[in-house]
C-alpha cells in the first residue's frame, strides 16, 4: 500500500509539473480503485485536462476481472469526483469511462445510462488484437497517426517504444536511462519517425506493419436504442480471428 501511495503522489506531481510548464493536455488513465476525495482534489488543484477510467463491462464482469474492486464503488468514486468538479463550477477535468465493445454490445444504451450526469462522454472501443503478423492487414498507405506527435512509451526499463501498440519493442526510440526525455522527444530516431508519416513511408516500420490503427476502414449503420449511429469498421483486417483446423485424428489401431 505505501508503493501505491508513493506512485500516487508521484503522478500528481507529474500532472502539476506538466501544467506549470505549459502543457495544453495532460491526462492520464486508470482503473480508478485508489481515487480518494484527497486525490481528486489534488487533481482538480493541479488542473488536470481530462481523465478517462476503464471498465471491464457490467458489473458481472467488471467484478470478477477487477476483483477485489467492485463496480459500484468505482462509479461512486466517479460520480464524488464530478460532485467535486461541479462544486467549484470548473469545466475540468473532463470525465470520460470507456470499455470494449464486446463486453457491453448486448446493452449499450444501458450501460451509457449507468453513467448519466457523471461522465462528460462514454467511448466503446474495438478489441484490440496484438499478435497480428505482416500480411494479415491491409494498410490504408495515407494514414496518418498522431502518437509520433503527440506522447511516448516509456517501458518499465526506461526504453522508449515507438509507441503503446509496440508491445514487442521493434523500434526503440531511446532510452530514459540514458537521455532526457526532452533529448529524445527531439532526437533523430523520433524526427525519423514523424517523417516516415509525412511522406507517406510509415509501412518502412516494423511496428507499423503490424499493428491495426492503419488498417483500411469503412463506415456501417450500427443500432443503438432506437437511434443509428454511423461506426468506423476495420475492414482491412484479414486476421484469422477462429481457431486453426484440427489435424485429423489417427486411425485407430487394429485389434
Amino acid at each position: 500500500m505505501r508503493r501505491t501511495r508513493r506512485l500516487l503522489d508521484q503522478a500528481l506531481k507529474m500532472v502539476q509539473y506538466a501544467k506549470d510548464k505549459g502543457i495544453p493536455d495532460v491526462a492520464f488513465l486508470t482503473n480508478g480503485e485508489r481515487l480518494t476525495s484527497e486525490i481528486a482534489d489534488a487533481l482538480l488543484d493541479a488542473g488536470l485536462d481530462w481523465i478517462s477510467f476503464s471498465f471491464d463491462g457490467f458489473k458481472e464482469t467488471y467484478d470478477v476481472i477487477r476483483k477485489p474492486a467492485l463496480f459500484e464503488e468505482t462509479v461512486a468514486r466517479i460520480k464524488m469526483l464530478r460532485e467535486k468538479r461541479d462544486a467549484r463550477a470548473a469545466s475540468k477535468p473532463l470525465i470520460r469511462v470507456q470499455s470494449i465493445f464486446s463486453v457491453i454490445k448486448h446493452d449499450p444504451m444501458g450501460f451509457k445510462k449507468i453513467f448519466d450526469g457523471i461522465a462528460d462522454s462514454v467511448n466503446f472501443i474495438a478489441d484490440q488484437i496484438r499478435d497480428f503478423e505482416e500480411g494479415q492487414i491491409q494498410h490504408n498507405p495515407f494514414y496518418q497517426c498522431p502518437i509520433p506527435w503527440q506522447r511516448m512509451a516509456v517501458a518499465h526499463n526506461g526504453k522508449v517504444h515507438q509507441c503503446i501498440s509496440d508491445y514487442a519493442g521493434q523500434n526503440i526510440l531511446g532510452d530514459v536511462n540514458k537521455k532526457s526525455l526532452y533529448k529524445i522527444w527531439h532526437d533523430k530516431p523520433f524526427r525519423d519517425l514523424r517523417k516516415s508519416f509525412l511522406q507517406f513511408r510509415y509501412l518502412e516500420n516494423a511496428a507499423c506493419r503490424i499493428c491495426s490503427d492503419g488498417a483500411v476502414t469503412e463506415t456501417v449503420k450500427v443500432k443503438l436504442g432506437e437511434r443509428e449511429v454511423p461506426v468506423t469498421v476495420y475492414s482491412g483486417i484479414t486476421a484469422r480471428l477462429t481457431p486453426p483446423p484440427k489435424p485429423p485424428r489417427a486411425a485407430s489401431p487394429r485389434a
